[in-house]
C-alpha cells in the first residue's frame, strides 16, 4: 500500500509540474515556466478565478510584450532572434569584447559588426568547439 501512495505521488508530480505545463504551454506559445508562473501568480491575486483566466491572460501580454520588441528591433534594425544575442557581452562592445566606443572621449574606435560578420564569428566559434580547439 506505501509503494502504491508513493507511485500515485510521483505520478501526480510529474502530471502536474511538468506534463500539464508543456502540453499547455505549446497550445499558448509560452515554456512550462512562464505557464506555472502565470497561474501561480494570477491564483494569488484573484484565487481561483485567477488560476482559470492565469494562462490566457498572461499569453495574450506575453504576446503583445514580444511583438512589441521585435517592432522595436525591428526598426533598428537588429536581429529579432533571441539566439543572437546568447552570447552578447554589452551593448557598445564587439565580437571578441573590445570596446567600440572610448569611454573617456565617446568616440567610436571601429565600426559595429554587421550581421553577416555576426553569423560568421558565430560559425567560427561553433566550428573551433567541434574540432576542440
Amino acid at each position: 500500500a506505501l509503494y502504491l501512495l508513493i507511485i500515485i505521488l510521483v505520478i501526480q508530480q510529474l502530471d502536474g509540474n511538468v506534463i500539464g505545463p508543456k502540453i499547455l504551454g505549446d497550445s499558448t506559445g509560452l515554456s512550462s515556466f512562464w505557464v506555472i508562473f502565470s497561474i501561480t501568480l494570477f491564483g494569488g491575486l484573484f484565487g481561483i478565478f485567477g488560476m482559470i483566466i492565469g494562462v490566457p491572460v498572461f499569453a495574450i501580454i506575453y504576446n503583445g510584450i514580444k511583438s512589441f520588441t521585435v517592432e522595436r528591433l525591428k526598426k533598428k534594425q537588429q536581429p529579432t532572434d533571441t539566439a543572437d544575442y546568447i552570447n552578447f557581452a554589452r551593448m557598445g562592445e564587439d565580437l571578441k569584447g573590445e570596446p567600440l566606443f572610448d569611454a573617456d572621449t565617446g568616440r567610436l574606435l571601429k565600426e559595429e559588426p554587421k550581421r553577416q560578420e555576426i553569423k560568421l564569428f558565430k560559425r567560427s566559434q561553433k566550428n573551433e568547439k567541434q574540432d576542440g580547439r
